[in-house]
């Protein structure tokens, strides 16, 4: 069965997250080689590489975290996106404990666990929940009521 691009939106912010809360303040480059297996295929007539779908789908999810302002730093030609760091909205976001529990670990450590181990499931559950308290947060200030 195919995946549906949410799913992997999902997937793709979720390693990103994770990646961005464990290194959280010091920025790094995203090379898009960490989330498909490959960025760049070569042209059939010209020595040139060309992006992969899944690079455009990489640098596109890229895009969407920065101007929604959950992350900060410049996707750059599908290949990375340069000084990739959380925001102050994204880091309330990851500090955030989840919904279904009353203590335990933030969504940031706990989508940092789940990328570790391959948890899809949990990943993707998490990367909604982070995404939809962010919403809250901003909610107020672009005045939408829930």
């Amino acid at each position: 069965m195919a995946v549906s691009n949410i799913e992997k939106f999902d997937d793709m912010v979720g390693k990103m997250f994770a990646q961005l809360y464990l290194s959280f303040p010091v920025p790094h480059a995203l090379p898009a080689e960490d989330f498909m297996e490959a960025a760049t295929r070569p042209h059939d007539t010209y020595e040139i590489d060309l992006p992969t779908d899944d690079a455009e789908f990489f640098i596109a999810t890229a895009q969407w975290l920065v101007k929604s302002g959950f992350i900060y730093g410049t996707p750059r030609h599908y290949t990375h996106v340069e000084g990739a760091v959380l925001t102050a909205k994204g880091l309330e976001v990851l500090h955030a404990t989840p919904n279904s529990l009353d203590t335990g670990p933030s969504i940031g450590a706990r989508m940092a666990d789940a990328a570790k181990a391959g948890g899809k499931e949990t990943l993707r559950s998490l990367v909604t929940e982070a995404l939809s308290l962010g919403v809250k947060l901003v909610s107020p200030i672009v005045g939408i009521t829930p």
